[in-house]
Parts: C-alpha cells; sequence; structure tokens
C-alpha cells in the first residue's frame, strides 16, 4: 500500500475528493467536454513518466488531477519522479477519469483509500494546483513544497 499518513486533515481531505469530484480537469490544455464524469477504471501502474504522469498496464497514460510535480529538467524532478515510482510501479490503482491533456487521462487515482495526489502533496513532491483542484490539497502543503517551482497554469 501507498505510505500512510495517520492526520486527520489528510482524511477530511479524502473524504472532499470521494464527495465534491475534485473539482475541475487536471492540467493545462485540458478538455473535459467529451469526458463523463465518474468514469472509473483500473490502472496497473507499469512505468512513471514524472512526478504526476503515470502509465497503465493497458497503455493508458494518466496525469493525476489538481497537482503539478517539478519537470525532470529541475532538480527536485527526478526525485518526485522516483518518490512515485517506488510507491506504485506494481500497484493496481482505482481511477476516476476527469478530463484529458496532451493524450494522457486526467485522473483522481487512489491506492485502496489514499487519494495518490494527496499523498504526494503531503510529502512535498508535488504542488497543489488550485485553478484545477479547487484549492482540495493547498492545505496539505508545507515549507518543503516551496522548493517546488509553481507553473503558470496553476497560478
Amino acid at each position: 500500500m501507498l505510505f500512510r499518513l495517520n492526520v486527520p486533515w489528510l482524511a477530511v481531505a479524502l473524504w472532499l475528493v470521494v464527495r465534491a469530484g475534485g473539482g475541475a480537469a487536471g492540467a493545462e490544455g485540458v478538455d473535459s467536454s467529451s469526458v463523463a464524469r465518474d468514469a472509473w477504471f483500473d490502472c496497473l501502474v507499469v512505468d512513471v513518466h514524472d512526478g504526476d504522469t503515470l502509465s497503465c498496464v493497458d497503455g493508458t497514460r494518466v496525469r493525476l488531477h489538481g497537482i503539478d510535480a517539478p519537470e525532470l529538467d529541475h532538480p527536485l524532478g527526478p526525485i518526485s519522479r522516483d518518490w512515485l515510482s517506488v510507491r506504485l510501479t506494481g500497484v493496481t490503482l482505482w481511477c476516476n477519469q476527469r478530463g484529458q491533456s496532451y493524450g494522457r487521462v486526467v485522473a483522481i487515482c487512489y491506492d485502496g483509500d489514499f487519494d495518490i495526489a494527496a499523498a504526494s502533496v503531503a510529502s512535498a513532491m508535488s504542488r497543489d494546483c488550485p485553478p484545477f483542484s479547487g484549492g482540495l490539497y493547498t492545505s496539505l502543503e508545507t515549507l518543503g513544497n516551496e522548493a517546488i517551482p509553481v507553473a503558470g497554469f496553476c497560478r
């Protein structure tokens, strides 16, 4: 299972994701007009491209909804990617499609009851992206998240 955080605010954040559906889609260039909400699918993770994009065994590329991780050319990019890869490669996630972006499915993904994006932000491996998350993960950020640059589409 994914790294578990035993703190009350994470439980509240996870409840909000499930209850509210997580807000809008998850990255610049998202086209969610043709995507049905509540489009659930499972994803056996076989590769992690970077800190917010992974690949499923069926070839589906998934962009995690509502967060932004550092690019691979940023000093923290490979660390964020490796953090996600160690936790998710070989794990089957349950994902809710929220849109599409640059040939990727944008989705909220869970390992059991744990929101992958929430765990990433809480571990300072990514930043909340309020225009897409509705600020869902903002309360999970710490001083460690400040080392990650804020992308223009997340301002």
